[in-house]
């Protein structure tokens, strides 16, 4: 990913993630920098911690995840 790290904390500190909490990063695209965080994705990926989904159909309860975000990952789903 051509984002700089720089880039990507600054969007985890402007987000005022609770990093103790749950959290579901909608693409896997801060897999470096969270590293504890669930990783919602639509394609396979090497992720230990990633969950294979379907973005209108995800496959969680309510309230389970403290936090839903999404860095950079919708402009790459094709339509």
């Amino acid at each position: 990913m051509p984002y700089a790290s720089k880039d990507r904390q600054e969007f985890i500190k402007r987000s005022n993630l609770d990093l103790d909490g749950r959290i579901l990063d909608f693409g896997g695209m801060l897999s470096e920098e969270l590293t504890n965080t669930v990783f919602g994705i639509t394609s396979k990926r090497p992720f230990s911690n990633a969950v294979l989904i379907r973005p209108l159909l995800l496959p969680f309860k309510n309230s389970i995840f403290n936090a839903v975000i999404s860095y950079h990952y919708f402009d790459l789903v094709s339509s």
